[in-house]
């Protein structure tokens, strides 16, 4: 798996958007921004934040989704299985399980 590496501006509005301190234009800021938007998921991936799941904005803030779950799957995943995503959503758990060395196959 090529491993993404968004440039340094990208990074530098995503940090922005996720500290941006008022609600007030807080969701017009996003959707301007939003072709910008990358966050980096605790184990290393990075996604391009669409604004469509809540959870996504969280990864501008490192935040963890499902952190039993998350553990979990890198205890079991080893490099070579396959793993199977049904409902995928946006991917979080396909990303990881890519990231263990997993070939993944993912539906939504």
């Amino acid at each position: 798996m090529k491993k993404f590496e968004p440039h340094l501006w990208i990074r530098a509005v995503s940090r922005l958007v996720a500290a941006y301190p008022f609600l007030r234009g807080r969701t017009r800021l996003r959707r301007m921004a939003g072709k910008w938007l990358v966050g980096q998921l605790p184990f290393g991936a990075w996604i391009r934040v669409t604004g469509v799941v809540e959870a996504e904005w969280g990864f501008l803030l490192g935040a963890v989704k499902e952190d039993a779950t998350t553990e979990y799957m890198k205890s079991i995943i080893q490099p070579g299985m396959t793993f199977v995503d049904v409902g995928a959503n946006i991917g979080y758990f396909t990303l990881l399980a890519a990231s263990q060395g997993a070939h993944v196959v993912a539906y939504e």
